[in-house]
């Protein structure tokens, strides 16, 4: 895969995980859990 696209697909991943754990949180979601989901789905893609 091209390092430059697997690059942005990271950065895109990442800016939708923090956008979704603002709206999550601020709906009452437990942080912990999102950080514990997004490292679990961040080790998957690498």
């Amino acid at each position: 895969m091209d390092a430059t696209l697997d690059a942005r697909a990271l950065a895109t991943y990442f800016v939708a995980v923090t956008r979704g754990m603002e709206v999550l949180g601020s709906a009452g979601a437990d942080r912990s859990v999102l950080l514990s989901v997004g490292r679990a789905a961040f080790t998957l893609l690498t």
